[in-house]
């Protein structure tokens, strides 16, 4: 329980941090999806119920400090979070490299699902729009953040894994 109460407060961290210090050098439009980022983590190395409770929750509170359709968040969190699962189940080997394609490959997926979830609800421009506009950046920034954030929850499991005096 610990764990998962703490790894809540790092992921709605990351929400703060991506939705404002990261989001001012661009002006907002491209900004790193550090969330996005923990989800990956969450799928290969936790991939359990609390994993997928975990990434809802984070959906949830990225649909509700969005002001986008409600919902959006949440699923396509959840869709990153079992692909991140099944990519980890098949082909994962443990290396920085393997991360950074995941987080890669996971904001691509994340981007083609949104621009999709757009479209079929109607609202919005065209999917081919928003791809060209936000997804190659995005995965670029995907690319780079992901060691650092991957290193920084690692941390923290080994962190929390040790004993707690009595």
């Amino acid at each position: 329980m610990r764990r998962f109460v703490i790894f809540l407060g790092a992921g709605l961290a990351l929400l703060i941090l991506q939705t404002t210090l990261l989001a001012a050098p661009s002006g907002g439009w491209w900004r790193p999806d550090l969330v996005l980022v923990m989800v990956g983590y969450l799928g290969l190395y936790w991939g359990s119920l609390r994993g997928v409770l975990l990434t809802f929750l984070l959906g949830y509170a990225m649909d509700l400090l969005s002001g986008s359709m409600f919902g959006l968040h949440i699923f396509t969190r959840l869709v990153d979070f079992g692909a991140a699962y099944l990519i980890g189940q098949r082909f994962y080997r443990y290396s920085a490299v393997y991360d950074l394609k995941l987080c890669m490959v996971l904001a691509l997926l994340d981007g083609v699902v949104t621009a999709l979830f757009i479209q079929a609800a109607g609202a919005g421009t065209p999917a081919v729009e928003v791809a060209a506009l936000l997804l190659i950046p995005q995965v670029l920034l995907a690319g780079i953040f992901c060691p650092p954030v991957f290193v920084l929850l690692q941390r923290a499991e080994r962190v929390l894994r040790r004993p707690v005096p009595a």
